[in-house]
């Protein structure tokens, strides 16, 4: 009706500002179908028909985003999307003398995140592929650059030698490696499990590896990041668990909490002690005594 009153003049500009609102849109949402497909044409890229003795036997999909993972997996979406997941693309392959495997590859944003989220439920020791990888019975799992892998099968005998050879084929030759989280490179050696350690953002990681509360009672949020780690220092087995806040007044603010229900806590996880530096607070557990738990934290800050 509005329209309808308007002057002719009126009325051209008005259908010439509606148009080109239209064109906007359509050209967001095709510079947004470019850039997925952009993503998917790269992870499907890294998963050729043939490689390493086995073929392919069906087209790589992928999978984008949040809807894309929760439409691939039937649990443990969460885990992925807890980083900066971007998509993953998937493929089958066969080759004789072996049941037929999965390769999967994982767009997880940037290096740090690969690491973590191969480092979330690491267990055996190095295979020897990418940057860090791991073999346990039937899955290979490593990490390159922003690029998680993981492939799996049916144990046979001879599996793992071909599932690592084929781990090395997929990424030989390619300039794409990263350096991982900082975090991590601050854990002191003395006494560290290396397969104990975690790089995880928010609390949710803390609360799957090392239940303290249903409360976030070190504020850790959505996005900080935390780093989990076992210690043996003499008679002394330590959980470290180490944040980076957004900055030194919520690292604060975490350790404040964190000390104003600690009584309720080290009933169940023995000695605790604190410290905090600028914008990362260190939390170790488990202490013999005190001041094995000060030497760790004074190391790691």
């Amino acid at each position: 009706m509005l329209y309808d009153m308007c002057t002719p003049v009126a009325q051209r500009e008005c259908a010439w500002l509606i148009m080109y609102k239209n064109t906007s849109l359509i050209i967001c949402l095709l510079l947004l179908c470019l850039q997925g497909c952009g993503k998917g044409s790269d992870l499907k890229q890294r998963l050729p028909d043939s490689v390493a003795g086995w073929q392919a036997t069906e087209q790589a999909v992928f999978y984008n985003g949040k809807r894309g993972i929760f439409e691939y997996m039937n649990g443990g979406a969460e885990v992925y999307l807890a980083y900066d997941f971007n998509g993953l693309a998937a493929r089958k392959y066969t080759r004789d003398g072996f049941p037929s495997l999965q390769v999967e590859v994982y767009d997880m944003g940037l290096p740090p995140d690969a690491y973590g989220i191969f480092s979330f439920e690491r267990s055996a020791s190095e295979a020897g592929v990418g940057q860090g990888s791991e073999y346990d019975y039937g899955m290979l799992r490593f990490w390159q650059g922003k690029y998680f892998y993981n492939i799996y099968a049916e144990e046979v005998p001879g599996l793992q030698e071909a599932m690592i050879e084929l781990g090395n084929t997929l990424v030989a030759g390619r300039s794409d490696c990263g350096r991982g989280p900082d975090l991590v490179e601050m854990l002191p050696p003395e006494g560290l499990a290396q397969l104990s350690v975690r790089y995880f953002h928010g609390a949710f990681g803390l609360k799957h590896h090392y239940f303290l509360s249903q409360e976030d009672i070190l504020r850790i949020g959505e996005d900080n990041e935390v780093v989990l780690a076992t210690y043996q220092r003499g008679k002394s087995k330590l959980q470290l668990v180490l944040v980076r806040y957004a900055n030194e007044l919520t690292a604060k603010s975490g350790e404040d909490k964190f000390l104003s229900v600690m009584l309720d806590v080290s009933k169940e996880k023995g000695k605790i002690a604190t410290g905090r530096r600028g914008n990362r607070l260190a939390v170790v557990f488990g202490a013999v005594d005190k001041q094995t738990a000060r030497t760790l934290i004074e190391e790691v800050l």
